[in-house]
């Protein structure tokens, strides 16, 4: 594609957009799954990998699926070994200590290593981690307060560092300044604008191109549905609103990008809901239910209930899947 064909960052982002009307605080979790296996995606296919960055193809290394590389790679290896020595001695066991050198030397060994069951687990742990303690860290730090825009800023802080905000380095170039207003995910999309006219023929222009248009494609919808599935859920079942209210509230949400994660998000689950705990103990907290909301919240028990009872049903015990497919078919008209 040539670069003055391609769209401005400003209208790529626009599946993104409402993102932004959700706190940073108050990300669902799957919206954080969704984002670190789309960011994982972008940076390897594969979970067992040690290759060289394509921008240095004779020095460093990078390794796993998030693509660590120097002081980085070091630190999953390590967090590998030991969360598993057995294992290490396996594949790794004569490697006194992972440095460039070693890593590269014995690059197929710890492929295989890096591609096991338990090295995919440790990598999800360490792409959490990144997220909540560093990304989001600096997210805050930074005065970004919209999902949107921190989930931005995570992508390009982990290529170009989060840099020095006062200085305007790094991943905090595309952000304002401080004691300006808080930086929405527009806000870092115009920057992006304006670095690609100065630089149109860029590598990073290409790259972040690439990459924002992945999330786009793969969080917009999703998004959407799923906070929309979250806020339906604390709602209805606390008698604040009618679900039709909401979903009229929030009418960017459509059926059929609903019907195409029923079975993702059923599978991951919500955050915890209180009153779907406290709901069958009739205290004071099932005072002042709406009719609607009290058949409602009904239904979700006498599905838990049913799904316990069940044995052909045990995949879903959980109350917290139950519930979702269960707002589900009420929001599509099956309850």
């Amino acid at each position: 594609m040539n670069p003055t064909d391609r769209m401005p960052f400003s209208q790529l982002i626009e599946p993104l957009q409402e993102l932004d009307t959700i706190p940073i605080d108050q990300m669902p979790p799957e919206l954080i799954s969704k984002f670190l296996d789309t960011k994982g995606g972008l940076e390897s296919s594969k979970w067992g990998i040690v290759n060289r960055d394509p921008g240095a193809p004779t020095q460093g290394v990078n390794v796993g699926r998030g693509q660590w590389r120097g002081g980085r790679a070091v630190d999953v290896l390590n967090t590998l070994r030991s969360a598993n020595p057995e294992l290490a001695k396996q594949h790794v066991g004569d490697i006194g200590s992972f440095t460039e050198d070693s890593i590269w030397k014995n690059k197929d060994r710890i492929a295989s290593w890096l591609g096991t069951n338990e090295g995919k687990g440790v990598q999800q742990q360490i792409l959490e981690r990144d997220f909540k303690q560093h990304y989001m860290k600096y997210a805050k730090q930074y005065n970004i307060q919209g999902a949107g825009a921190a989930l931005l800023f995570a992508d390009l802080s982990h290529r170009y560092g989060p840099g020095n905000w006062s200085k305007g380095t790094g991943a905090s170039q595309f952000l304002n300044r401080p004691g300006e207003a808080p930086t929405t995910i527009a806000d870092i999309a115009r920057r992006l604008d304006e670095s690609a006219s100065r630089n149109p023929d860029s590598q990073n222009v290409a790259i972040n191109y690439r990459r924002i248009g992945k999330y786009a494609k793969e969080l917009g919808g999703t998004a959407g549905a799923v906070t929309f599935m979250h806020d339906a859920a604390r709602s209805v079942v606390s008698g604040e609103v009618d679900i039709n209210s909401l979903a009229a509230q929030q009418s960017y949400v459509d059926q059929e990008t609903l019907r195409q994660i029923i079975e993702e998000t059923s599978k991951a689950g919500l955050p915890e809901i209180p009153d779907l705990r406290t709901a069958s103990t009739g205290g004071p907290e099932s005072e002042g239910l709406t009719d609607e909301a009290r058949q409602f919240r009904n239904k979700i028990l006498m599905e838990i209930l049913s799904a316990k009872e069940d044995p052909k049903q045990k995949q879903q015990q959980d109350p917290i899947s139950i519930l979702i497919n269960v707002l589900i078919q009420h929001m599509l008209g099956g309850a």
